[in-house]
């Protein structure tokens, strides 16, 4: 199957889900990629699910031999697995912890005496630099690993 194919299989599949996929993973919105296309190139490589109705580590933990084969999960699951019956797993029941918006933030207990004006402006400044590095950051790795992930020729699975 060509990879074009692939993505218009992906997109016409109810259990893709183009603006979950976005939003649970916003590095795609960062690289501005077509979101079932980078779940074709990238996405079912680092385990993340196309929708919440389906877990791509969870087929390929009840599915070995998929595994095995190095296969995307939801092409596999489209092309053959609902005929021959395989069940799929949702990304609630997979329980699976890669929903990168789910990052809890600790704020630090505000300075009984601080003077608010000189601090506020101070303290705002370095934030936005830290955030501006953290999302350069971010980015870069992204980046990289989409790099490493062009170069292999098949995922490496064995964590799960």
């Amino acid at each position: 199957m060509k990879a074009h194919e692939a993505v218009q299989l992906i997109e016409a599949s109810p259990l893709f889900d183009a603006k979950w996929y976005v939003e649970r993973y916003p590095d795609v919105k960062a690289v501005n990629m077509n979101p079932a296309a980078h779940f074709c190139k990238y996405g079912w490589k680092m385990l993340r699910d196309p929708s919440s109705q389906f877990s791509s580590a969870g087929y390929l933990i009840k599915h070995k031999d998929i595994k095995k084969e190095g296969m995307n999960p939801l092409l596999h699951y489209l092309r053959f697995g609902k005929k021959e019956g395989r069940a799929i797993v949702t990304s609630q029941e997979q329980g699976i912890g890669n929903n990168l918006k789910e990052t809890k933030t600790v704020t630090a207990p505000a300075k009984v005496n601080a003077s608010p004006n000189k601090n506020s402006e101070e303290v705002a400044k370095q934030l936005a630099e830290t955030q501006a590095l953290l999302e350069h950051y971010y980015i870069r790795c992204q980046e990289l690993e989409f790099q490493k992930l062009d170069h292999k020729q098949t995922p490496k699975m064995e964590s799960l």
